[in-house]
């Protein structure tokens, strides 16, 4: 298809919409990150062989499932235990508390529900509705409770666009949350923070043609903000979740002792949030480049499968366990991530950047000023204008390396 248009490749096609708009600017990027966290991949990689040796003596080599087992080794040794957590989270209580504290405190709108007399498609569903100056401007269902037969991920889904002339947005996230107790663990608390960002995302904007609004790449109507620009709201938020300010907002006491979240609790999520991230991003960003390598191929290279092994090896420092394939289970590619994935860590570093204009704090006027310089435009500016605007810069990588503890460049 690209060669019919004129392109000299599929990732060429998909990617002159983009904020990085062309291969050769995604693969620079994932080389600038590649090589200033392959410090901390080595760092480590050596931590986590070392805690192999100990259970394999002479052990020279990681294999690529060791870094579950011995990463959940380190993360036990910090002392944090996520089901010991749970009680301070009834998703109950939780899930009204956090999407006010998102819509209300931070992006200035009112948030009223659950509705008690919302229609939906499963008793688990609830219906929230967003306004702004006492118009409403969408409704939201949460389905975020798992059952049988149902999507087994998380995400958000356009139901309906705010279209000119039109009834507002209508959007739904669709969860697996919650243990049998209705209690949520923290990551999952973090994944909802993450999927509020994109309702807000999507229901900010105002009535406009589709092609301007807010939308997935695989919803049937055209347009939407660009790939790279699209999961910046979402990061953003989910990074409140480490913020003494909203936990206090959104935690409850503990469920059967009463006691509140330890200040050193939080202290401990805060600081390990990034642990063994040296590894993590490295093969993320593998996948990043097995992805453009593959969808870069002229027409007529056909052997995408024979990329994967020298690029993992190469970005990760493993080699592929023999007999395996991962991307034939990797569904991204299928749901309009293709020539797409580096858009995820793009995004993140967008996020960081903006996330210290709040400080660890719902600050309002932060808030009201990204939901008007990001969130409301929708895909009628670029992406890189939006964060120039709200940030009053282009947007900078600084921030993000920080983070993850990796020295700033001079």
């Amino acid at each position: 298809t690209a060669a019919l248009r004129g392109w000299g490749s599929h990732a060429d096609n998909v990617l002159r919409g983009n904020m990085a708009s062309s291969p050769d600017e995604v693969n620079a990027f994932l080389d600038r990150v590649v090589t200033r966290l392959k410090p901390k991949r080595d760092e480590d990689y050596a931590s986590l062989l070392a805690l192999k040796r100990s259970e394999v003596p002479g052990a020279d080599a990681l294999d690529p499932w060791d870094t579950a087992y011995f990463g959940r080794q380190v993360r036990e040794s910090k002392g944090i235990d996520e089901e010991a957590l749970k009680p301070h989270f009834p998703a109950s209580e939780v899930v009204p508390a956090t999407i006010k504290a998102l819509g209300e405190d931070l992006f200035g709108f009112t948030v009223r529900g659950p509705l008690n007399d919302a229609k939906l498609w499963h008793d688990d569903c609830e219906l929230y509705e967003v306004a702004k100056d006492d118009v409403i401007v969408g409704h939201v269902a949460l389905d975020l409770k798992s059952r049988d037969g149902k999507f087994g991920h998380q995400m958000v889904v356009p139901l309906r666009p705010a279209l000119v002339d039109g009834a507002p947005n209508c959007c739904a996230v669709l969860g697996n949350m919650g243990d049998a107790n209705g209690r949520l663990r923290f990551r999952e608390v973090e994944t909802l923070l993450h999927e509020l960002g994109h309702v807000f995302h999507a229901l900010a904007g105002g009535p406009k043609p589709s092609i301007l609004g807010w939308a997935w790449p695989m919803v049937p109507w055209p347009g939407g903000v660009e790939m790279d620009m699209l999961e910046v709201p979402s990061m953003l938020t989910q990074q409140f979740v480490y913020a003494p300010a909203v936990l206090a907002k959104i935690a409850r006491p503990h469920a059967e002792t009463r006691a509140s979240l330890p200040s050193e609790t939080i202290k401990a999520l805060a600081e390990n949030r990034h642990l063994l991230a040296g590894l993590g991003n490295a093969r993320y960003i593998a996948m990043c480049r097995y992805d453009m390598a593959m969808h870069s191929l002229a027409p007529g290279d056909v052997d995408a499968c024979g990329l994967w092994p020298a690029i993992y090896e190469e970005t990760a420092g493993f080699a592929e366990a023999p007999g395996t394939h991962f991307a034939s289970t990797w569904y991204h590619m299928c749901i309009g991530y293709d020539a797409g994935y580096y858009s995820y860590l793009w995004s993140e570093v967008n996020a960081v950047d903006a996330y210290k204009q709040f400080g660890d704090e719902l600050d309002a006027a932060a808030g009201r000023r990204f939901r008007e310089c990001v969130l409301e435009p929708g895909a009628a500016a670029g992406g890189a204008a939006m964060m120039e605007a709200f940030l009053g810069r282009p947007f900078r990588e600084d921030a993000y390396f920080e983070r993850l503890g990796v020295p700033v460049s001079s």
